[in-house]
């Protein structure tokens, strides 16, 4: 019987996948930056959250569209690290790609993909100048591909105990089933042609599950380094004050009960 891997276990591991990014991402001259619980960790631990049991990195469109390119036009050459994404992995549930070493094995309720180790990649699209006027263009498109998504990945319809927001919800839910997932992450993926990257002054992750967050496009137009686990990685400059506008005093460790990994899977090595 294949054994499970513990949390440290699967964080050592997973640097092996970070240093195949910034391989790639050195070869074809683009930046990343490590993101969320990721930044933090490098930030507040200079390696891992203790308690984390995964790693996240941002790109800008730009450069995350180069990313996506290189990964899928040398697909057989980078065996055995692949890309997985819903346009290239049928059935797969996310509107962000990972990044998988296919030498583990992932096993989720949340999807039937058979996964391995991963990094989330995470698209940083353009918001315009006026984030008013893109947050009512946007928000509400966003919102309803998000909820279609939800519903589909869990498989089931959550009532709220309001009737005004019950009767809403359970009309998204019906709509939600009326195409394959890949439709709805289309959908989202789409939302990113809405401003031009370029000359907007915030960004976003339209695509993933996430709040409503603009970030000031030229933290990602610049880097610095910090430690990771022994690993000089970018992160985006002044980040400091991006990961306070995001989490408020993020040095602060949170209570005891709440220093537990975010996610419901088991990873094995593949024999």
């Amino acid at each position: 019987m294949q054994k499970e891997l513990e949390l440290k276990e699967i964080q050592q591991e997973t640097l092996g996948l970070l240093r195949k990014i910034i391989q790639i991402c050195d070869e074809i001259h683009i930046n990343y930056f490590v993101a969320y619980g990721t930044l933090i960790g490098a930030a507040r631990h200079k390696g891992y959250i203790p308690w984390d049991d995964d790693f996240d990195i941002w790109m800008t469109r730009p450069e995350f569209d180069k990313f996506v390119d290189y990964c899928k036009t040398n697909a057989a050459a980078l065996l055995p690290y692949k890309l997985f994404d819903f346009e290239n992995s049928p059935g797969y549930p996310y509107g962000i790609p990972r990044f998988c070493d296919t030498r583990f094995r992932m096993e989720t309720a949340a999807h039937n993909v058979s996964l391995g180790l991963f990094i989330d990649v995470y698209p940083l699209d353009g918001l315009g100048k006026n984030i008013s006027r893109a947050k009512r263009k946007i928000l509400p498109r966003e919102k309803l591909w998000k909820k279609c998504c939800r519903f589909q990945r869990a498989k089931k319809y959550y009532k709220s105990a309001h009737l005004l927001v019950n009767i809403p919800n359970y009309l998204v839910y019906l709509f939600s089933y009326l195409f394959p997932m890949a439709f709805y992450l289309k959908k989202l993926k789409n939302l990113s042609k809405m401003y031009s990257f370029e000359d907007s002054d915030y960004v976003e992750c339209y695509t993933w599950e996430e709040p409503f967050c603009p970030k000031p496009k030229e933290c990602f137009m610049d880097y610095e380094y910090l430690e990771f686990e022994g690993i000089k990685v970018k992160a985006p400059k002044n980040y400091d004050k991006l990961l306070r506008d995001i989490y408020g005093d993020y040095m602060v460790m949170p209570p005891v009960e709440q220093r537990k990994p975010a996610h419901n899977y088991k990873i094995y090595r593949n024999v």
